[in-house]
Parts: C-alpha cells; structure tokens; sequence
C-alpha cells in the first residue's frame, strides 16, 4: 500500500534526525579517540624522540662524533617536526661560550625554556639585559634553546624558522621534548666522556707510578746542610700514597717531610705528588721564613682541595738547625720520628739513648680545621733522625703479624749502641729494611714502605 504524504513526512524526519544523531556520536568518538592518540603520542614522544638521538650517536667512533651525530638527529627533529632548520649547536668550546659572562650563564642555567628572539623585549631581565639580549642575538638564528643538564649548561641550540609559533603554539610541548631528549642525550655523553677521561689519567698515573718504583732505586743518599739523608723506599704492588721530601733552605737549616695519603691507587699517587710539590714550593719560595705549621696549612688545604674529604694525609715535618744544634717538628696524625743518640765512641760503659719527638695534631684533609702542636729539641754531632711510614710497622708476615714498634725500637736502640752503621758497613736504612722484608718473608707488601733518616754529620 502507497504511503501518503502525511503518512511519509514524519517517518522522514525522525530517519534524518535518527542520521544526524549517530552522524554526530560518531564525530564526537572521533574526536575522543584522536584527542587520545594525540595525548598517547605526546606520552610517548620524549622515549621516540631520546631514542632516536641515542639511535644517532650509535656506531660513532669517539665522543666527538657522537655529539656531531646527536646534533644532526637534533635538526632531523628539528626540520621533520617543526619546519625549523639551520640549526646550530654551540658548546663549550665554541669562542661564544667560551666567553659568556658568568651571569648570563647563571640566567640561561635557571631559565632554559625554548626563547624565540621576537619575543626578546617581553623578557623581564632587570640589570642583565643588555649582556643577554646581546649575548642571544650574536648567536643568530630566531629560536634560542638552551640544554642544560644538572644545572650545567652543555650547549644552546639555535634554529631558523616559525619560531614564535612553534614557542607559544601547539608544538610548544612537542619542543620541549625534543630539548629534553637533547638534554638527557648529550648529558649521557658528557658524562661517559667524563668518565673516561678520568679512567684514563688513572691508567696513566698508575703506570707512571709503577715506572717509578721500579726504575727508581730502593735506597738513596745525600748530603744536605751538615747532615746526611738516607731513604729507603719499598713498593706495594698498587701504589699507596708515601712520600718523603729533603731539601736544604737558603740559611742552611735542612727541611724534611714524610707523610702518606689514606687509600690506595691512582688517587693516592696524585695527591702524594701533590704532597711533594707543596713542599717543594714552600721551600723554595718561602726559604728562611718557611714555618712547619704554615707547610702544614698548605698540605691540608691541597689535599682538602683536591680530594675534598674523600682522602686524608698524615705528615711529619721538621726543621734541621745543625749549627744552633736544635730540631722543630710538628705532626699531623703520623708516627712520632725517633732520635737516636749513639753511645760516645772512646768512652767506656757510655750508653746511647733512643727517644721519640712527640708532637700530637690530626690528620690533613678533613673538614675540620687540623689540630697541631710544635715541638723541639736539641741535637748533637752524630745524631739520627728517624723517619718512617705506619705502613713500616703495620707490614705483615705470613700469618698476619706485624712488624710492630717494639720491634722497630728495638733495631735503633742496638743503632744507639754500636752505631748507626752497622759492622758490614750497611747504613741504619737498609738494616731496618732488610729486617721489614725478613718479617715479611717474600710476602707482597699491602702498602709502600717508606724509612728515611737523617745523620747529623
């Protein structure tokens, strides 16, 4: 049966309504669905965007390729995402940055958003805006965007193009991705470089160091200011940190100074060459006014400077005045030296004397101020000073016994009685260390050995 017009005219607007509801559902889901692809691909972007740059710098023969690759995966991003291109890296060695006012940089550190240069004027920047407008418009480009990676300024990226709208448009968070993904790449980079770098002094002083000790001889002799200066030095296989330093001032009194470093490796090398040439300055640029705390000072805030608390160092320095006949020494957390006194040869029933120069003070390279007392005492013709490392005493035999002081004593009171060079001609030095590597018995040192004296001619 025909339908009439009355019949037919409702059934036709409820059909068309019927389509425009599900037409409109259906646009609505679409919307839904692209609004969370879009914000599942923004989640998503800073893995994409890190890998892809870590992706650039994979195969790369050194750091520096690697950066070089980083930087082109950047302006890939760049081109692809944001129609922006000519981009520029500026680093650190670039002659702009290295020049860059330290106030510019403090700025650039605590606000690192993406810059367009039109927008330059509206930056609030009080006394610093000229430096920095200047600074950021010699670098070109009308993007500036600085990567900085745990409050340290690796580089800034400029680029040519739509940079206002890329800054304050719907790309602005896709932007900072990419900066993020730039700044948590080449941070990994710098730091692997870092590490390698440092790895690599390591290996150097450390076979620096083993070159030393064994083309150095054990034991040396020398005359300085009226006495003589014996040294005898037995290594460890990994390098500990002993050291010792003689020198004769331009008044004629003789400086000495034994100490050794906490630890053991390349770190202890550098600071007991460290150790050793504050010593070595001290004397040569403060001469007749050099004073032991004030050498002291200086070793403390070296070794405090240089490992900053991860090291200490415990000295003894001492000041040989033969011809007023009188020693200074001061301590900083290391074994007392010992005086020996020969018995007067020609003299029956003369006994010789062994005594300790106690001064107290704590180790150097802390972060509290070190304790330090200063002592002296009179000396004779014929007179040793005594000088040796912990690592003497603390050096152990097969079973794990030390050497021990007792047993140290005990060498330099017979020194006292016969002398300090023995019947077969051996000097004082090389008796107590052929008696350290008898205790020892072949057994590998743990730390270097290190004994010296000083014979007042």
């Amino acid at each position: 049966m025909a339908l009439t017009a009355t019949q037919t005219g409702p059934a036709l607007r409820w059909g068309a309504a019927a389509g425009i509801g599900v037409a409109l559902s259906a646009f609505q889901l679409a919307l839904v669905a692209g609004a969370r692809r879009a914000a599942r691909s923004e989640r998503e972007a800073p893995i994409d965007a890190r890998r892809f740059l870590h992706e650039c710098a994979t195969g790369a023969a050194d750091s520096l390729e690697k950066v070089r690759k980083v930087t082109d995966g950047i302006a890939q991003l760049f081109a692809s995402s944001f129609r922006l291109g000519d981009v520029h890296l500026f680093a650190d060695a670039h002659p702009s940055m290295h020049t860059l006012d330290p106030r510019v940089r403090t700025w650039l550190v605590a606000n690192d958003a993406p810059i367009a240069t039109a927008h330059l004027e509206e930056l609030r920047l009080g006394g610093l805006r000229e430096p920095i407008l200047q600074f950021l418009r010699g670098l070109g480009g009308d993007l500036v965007m600085p990567l900085v990676h745990r409050d340290r300024l690796l580089a800034v990226v400029t680029a040519r193009g739509p940079a206002a709208r890329v800054v304050r448009g719907d790309l602005a968070g896709e932007l900072r991705t990419v900066q993020l993904a730039a700044v948590a790449t080449l941070g990994e980079l710098r730091l692997r470089a870092e590490a390698d770098h440092q790895a690599g002094v390591a290996r150097e002083v450390e076979a620096a160091a083993t070159v030393q000790r064994e083309t150095a001889p054990a034991t040396t002799s020398a005359r300085l200011a009226g006495c003589r200066v014996v040294r005898h030095y037995a290594p460890a296989r990994q390098f500990s940190g002993a050291w010792w330093c003689a020198r004769e001032l331009p008044d004629g009194r003789l400086f000495a100074g034994i100490g050794e470093v906490t630890g053991r490796g390349a770190a202890a090398a550098l600071l007991s060459a460290t150790a050793m040439g504050v010593c070595e300055s001290a004397t040569r640029w403060l001469g007749g006014g050099l004073e032991l705390h004030g050498v002291l000072e200086l070793l403390h805030r070296a070794v405090r400077g240089a490992s900053r608390g991860a090291f200490a160092m415990s000295a003894v320095v001492a000041l040989v005045d033969v011809e007023a006949r009188i020693v200074t020494f001061a301590g900083a957390g290391h074994p007392f030296p010992f005086l020996v006194h020969p018995a007067a040869r020609g003299r029956e029933g003369a006994r010789g004397s062994l005594r300790s120069l106690v001064s107290r003070g704590s180790q150097l390279g802390a972060e509290q101020r070190p304790q330090r007392s200063l002592g002296t005492t009179d000396i004779t013709p014929g007179d040793v000073l005594v000088f040796f490392t912990a690592s003497l005493t603390d050096a152990r035999d097969q079973v794990g016994t030390t050497f021990g002081e007792r047993r140290l004593q005990h060498i330099l009171r017979r020194a006292s009685l016969v002398g300090p060079v023995g019947p077969d001609g051996s000097d004082l030095v090389d008796q107590v260390a052929d008696e350290v590597a008898a205790h020892v018995g072949g057994r590998s040192l743990d730390d270097d050995v290190l004994i010296a004296t000083v014979h007042l001619l």
